[in-house]
């Protein structure tokens, strides 16, 4: 009886898995991350895994490059157009995952705001679901 209770708060209070592919189209390998191998795109094998993985809730692909966003849409990710400074050689792959992250947030955040437009008491229901917040 106890053990049945306690495993729903759990379930109930589990944060939120994002899972996150990351891709740049512009690499010295000309579309290296849709590379067929065995089939399947090269970013495939990644993106299936997380799709498989049963913690995980979400998923996000960040890339400039549409043939990956659209492989990786195949799969079920979302897409996130990643701006062109964060497209060049040179950017960093933390500044990708930080440009990632606040559109994942503002998801979040447009998606609570419809919950309270929806519902005249729904603090209920925003406290279920939390925003990670970034830090710089």
């Amino acid at each position: 009886m106890y053990d049945s209770f306690f495993l729903n708060i759990i379930q109930e209070k589990r944060m939120k898995v994002t899972a996150l592919l990351t891709g740049r189209g512009n690499n010295t390998l000309e579309d290296k991350n849709i590379l067929d191998i065995l089939g399947h795109p090269v970013l495939y094998y990644p993106a299936h895994a997380g799709k498989m993985a049963k913690t995980v809730d979400s998923w996000y692909c960040s890339s400039d490059d549409k043939k990956i966003l659209d492989a990786a849409s195949e799969e079920g990710y979302k897409p996130i157009i990643r701006p062109s400074e964060l497209a060049l050689p040179t950017a960093q792959h933390i500044d990708c995952i930080r440009h990632a992250l606040r559109v994942m947030e503002d998801e979040a955040r447009e998606y609570i705001e419809t919950i309270r437009n929806d519902y005249k008491d729904a603090t209920h229901v925003c406290t279920a679901y939390s925003c990670c917040a970034i830090g710089e």
